[in-house]
């Protein structure tokens, strides 16, 4: 018996150190997106945890890989409609307000390219990454 809690609390203990309970590792499974491997989490806010999953995250990433956050997505200049919002921006400006995200870590929206997911249950994600900057900014508006 001793072994077997020892041995769950050691495997509990691995999958915390190497990250398997971060933003990063629920992000990649929830959108099957590869982050870059160097992106290193400067902000995270979130809406609390939901038993469904179901609630909007914002996350902030400084990666210096542009190459890996280019490939990562079909990435757009132009800012269009979401389910809810007509462009981008004020998607990102109501979830950012649902989550009292205060203005100095909120997305500057000059040179930015975008990435707008949406799912068949209207969960919504977007991508917004600042090449001068370095900055990729993750929302997720999970139903």
């Amino acid at each position: 018996m001793k072994k077997a809690k020892l041995s769950i609390f050691l495997i509990s203990l691995i999958f915390i150190l190497t990250g398997c309970n971060s933003n990063k590792f629920t992000i990649q499974q929830n959108w099957n997106l590869e982050l870059p491997k160097d992106s290193n989490e400067v902000y995270h806010k979130d809406t609390g945890t939901s038993f469904h999953g179901d609630g909007t995250s914002y996350t902030v990433y400084q990666t210096d890989d542009a190459a890996s956050v280019k490939s990562m997505a079909d990435w757009t200049t132009n800012s269009s409609s979401t389910v809810f919002t007509d462009n981008f921006p004020a998607f990102a400006t109501y979830c950012l307000d649902k989550l009292d995200v205060p203005s100095e870590e909120r997305i500057d929206f000059e040179h930015c390219q975008y990435y707008y997911r949406i799912e068949e249950d209207n969960s919504e994600l977007l991508l917004v990454y600042n090449s001068e900057l370095k900055l990729l900014y993750i929302i997720e508006n999970r139903l």
